[in-house]
């Protein structure tokens, strides 16, 4: 007969908020996996950012919000792509991206582990184009 699992010591932990210009990240979990909640304000972006190693999905809780995708650090080449609510996206390491918020939007997001050094911020301003003729 099998031993059973080796369970690890049940640990509460509070979230720990981290204030951003486009609303706040709810770092729920920063371990093996990282589990956050990304709440933005209403036509506000995030940076066009990547990550060297972090692999992420997101889900859309509430709201509604741009995203736009590419290979490389040129803006042109993005792909946009408009979310809802229910609906969920996966972005691999090196994947250059970008949210827009065209409503307040509270979005899940699953990635392994989240390392601030690990972020590549290509751009800091808006480069999705469908949000300036949306908005």
């Amino acid at each position: 007969m099998p031993k059973p699992a080796r369970v690890e010591a049940f640990k509460a932990s509070t979230p720990q908020i981290v204030s951003k210009s486009w609303g706040h990240e709810k770092i729920i979990f920063n371990g093996q996996y990282c589990l956050k909640v990304l709440v933005f304000h209403a036509r506000t972006n995030s940076s066009f950012h990547y990550h060297k190693k972090k692999h992420e999905t997101f889900y859309v809780q509430k709201g509604e919000i741009l995203f736009g995708v590419c290979n490389s650090d040129d803006p042109s080449s993005l792909v946009e792509h408009r979310l809802r609510e229910g609906e969920s996206f996966t972005v691999p390491p090196g994947v250059r991206h970008q949210f827009y918020a065209i409503t307040e939007a509270e979005i899940l997001e699953g990635s392994t582990f989240h390392d601030e050094a690990d972020t590549v911020r290509v751009l800091p301003i808006l480069v999705i184009e469908r949000a300036l003729v949306s908005s």
